[in-house]
């Protein structure tokens, strides 16, 4: 069903009613932007000294996190709902966040006035607002950004959303004749179970995509937590949510000056996971680069993408090199395979990144630097430390296998080579199994003997188990892992924590089991009080351990 000419003031209620998401998106971070621009060839601000422009920002969550760690940047949120701005501007207040204004103001408003900003952000925006509003955007991003700024834009995409159209067209007719945001919403999620339970996933194609599309919802309940169903609302029921093809896209942007850098989740950009033969053929048939996105995302019925634009004036290489690497900060979560073979050996190492990811090499420097990243984690190295540390590791097990009868093989250039060239595809590979930052990590290595919650984390922390961690990324709480960071104030030892927590075990708001538990059983007897007492110690140590695996304990060295 088409739409009628969005009406604004319309859409301002809407968000009014049903407010946007209060959270943070992690691929809009500037620490991963910035380092994504280096690869590519540009020299963007660095991160802890720039100006950000959140367009579309809601209640701000999303800079608030960022302004929070890095005082001497300045952030700027603008949007259309006053009632989501002035909530912004109240929560700054209340947390003495000092670098960040917010705005109720109309795209068009946005002018020289605003100065240029390094990276602006419009998360969630360019396909829910009207054409004309889409002009304005891009308008905005070449006027307002820097020189040597970057610009992100999220939006829905063709071809995969046709198929979300034909769901969001249902929902539309379903809620009709209703105009209060909570009935519609409450209709819509009951037309989807009704939907989702008249046809079974094995049935066709259609039970198949329902079974997906709720499967997506149950998702984004672990991420959303409360606000799931304003999620449903702008997606499903907004007035306007115009999705695009690739290509059309990245012409609206040549007309305004803009070009291309890259995806924000960079392996997005690299045919992987095709079958033999795919990307050869999409080689032969895309004549530029507008082309080859687009047939990429036909392979991958794509629906969503994270783009990163800049200046059509500056220089991009989009052929990785080794020596970029140089000067970013590297890390990796990794799990050891438990047959790997020794270090200095030619054999073949798998590293376990999660999800079914693997990466495999022989090279001994390769996998001495991912072994140091893997056991440090969350540490993050530069290129210049894994090669250091990665050589120590080698010659130490050289040592232990041939003790005094073998000189140390020496490190050489091909080496050094060979090890970008691995990250560099571990990267293109998968973003996710190595990560790249443009600065320092903020996040501690070590939880410390006073560990420290970051201010923005302490804050979500009052009122939801749900969490931002200084990577940028949404974290959620156990209710053990919450009444320990809720403590993470600078101040308190793990002794302090253990005894402020033993009130809670003795009133049976914590119970400690000395072995796996499966909450969801039935208790065959009262929890052992003193037992749980006894316990504390070593669970709290378990968690300061997860809640800095997790990124959410704050550098010291990195602490305005």
């Amino acid at each position: 069903m088409s739409v009628d000419t969005p009406n604004p003031a319309r859409t301002s209620v809407n968000y009014d009613a049903v407010p946007y998401p209060n959270i943070t998106h992690h691929a809009t971070n500037p620490l991963r932007t910035a380092a994504l621009a280096r690869l590519m060839g540009m020299t963007p601000q660095a991160p802890d000294h720039c100006r950000v422009l959140d367009i579309g920002c809601a209640t701000g969550a999303n800079i608030l996190a960022m302004a929070a760690l890095y005082p001497a940047s300045e952030y700027v949120g603008v949007d259309l709902s006053t009632v989501q701005i002035d909530q912004g501007r109240a929560i700054a207040a209340q947390l003495g966040i000092e670098n960040i204004t917010f705005h109720a103001v109309d795209l068009a408003e946005i002018d020289a006035r605003f100065g240029h900003f390094d990276y602006i952000i419009a998360h969630g925006l360019y396909s829910w607002i009207p054409a004309g509003a889409r002009d304005e955007l891009m308008r905005v991003c070449h006027d307002n950004l820097a020189p040597n700024g970057v610009a992100y834009i999220s939006y829905n995409t063709f071809p995969g959303w046709h198929t979300f159209s034909a769901y969001r067209e249902m929902l539309l007719y379903r809620t009709q004749h209703l105009t209060e945001p909570r009935a519609r919403i409450k209709a819509a999620k009951d037309f989807f179970t009704f939907l989702h339970n008249a046809w079974p996933a094995e049935r066709n194609y259609h039970g198949a995509f329902l079974e997906g599309i709720m499967n997506q919802l149950e998702r984004d309940a672990d991420l959303l937590g409360n606000e799931r169903d304003s999620y449903l609302f702008h997606e499903y029921l907004e007035e306007v949510n115009e999705p695009v093809y690739v290509s059309q896209f990245l012409d609206h942007a040549d007309a305004y000056g803009l070009q291309y850098l890259c995806d924000a989740e960079l392996h997005l950009d690299f045919p992987n996971g095709f079958e033999p033969g795919v990307a050869d053929t999409i080689d032969a048939m895309a004549t530029n680069l507008s082309e080859y996105q687009q047939y990429m995302d036909h392979v991958r019925m794509r629906a969503f993408r994270r783009t990163l634009l800049c200046h059509k004036e500056q220089e991009i290489s989009r052929t990785l090199r080794v020596d970029r690497l140089r000067g970013l900060y590297l890390g990796a979560s990794l799990r050891k395979a438990p047959d790997a073979p020794p270090l200095h050996s030619s054999d073949r190492e798998a590293f376990d990144a999660g999800s079914g990811i693997t990466f495999t090499t022989n090279h001994p420097l390769t996998k001495a630097a991912l072994t140091l990243t893997r056991t440090r984690f969350p540490e993050t190295f530069r290129m210049e430390q894994l090669v250091q540390a990665g050589a120590a590791l080698l010659q130490e097990a050289e040592r232990a296998a041939e003790p005094a009868t073998v000189q140390p093989t020496p490190i050489g250039a091909q080496d050094v080579a060979e090890l970008g060239a691995n990250l560099l595809r571990m990267v293109t590979a998968y973003s996710s199994m190595l990560e790249v930052w443009a600065l320092p990590a903020p996040w501690a290595a070590a939880a410390g003997e006073r560990p420290r919650l970051s201010r923005w984390a302490r804050f979500e922390l009052r009122t939801s188990p749900f969490v931002t961690n200084l990577r940028h990324e949404r974290v959620r709480l156990d209710p053990l892992e919450a009444a320990v960071a809720r403590l993470l104030d600078g101040t308190h030892t793990a002794a302090d924590i253990c005894a402020a927590l033993e009130a809670d075990v003795r009133a049976g708001r914590i119970v400690l089991h000395d072995e796996p538990h499966d909450e969801s059983a039935p208790a065959a007897s009262p929890p052992d009080v003193e037992q749980g007492i006894a316990l504390l110690p070593k669970a709290v140590a378990e968690r300061l351990i997860l809640l800095t695996v997790y990124g959410l304990i704050e550098d010291g060295a990195c602490t305005p």
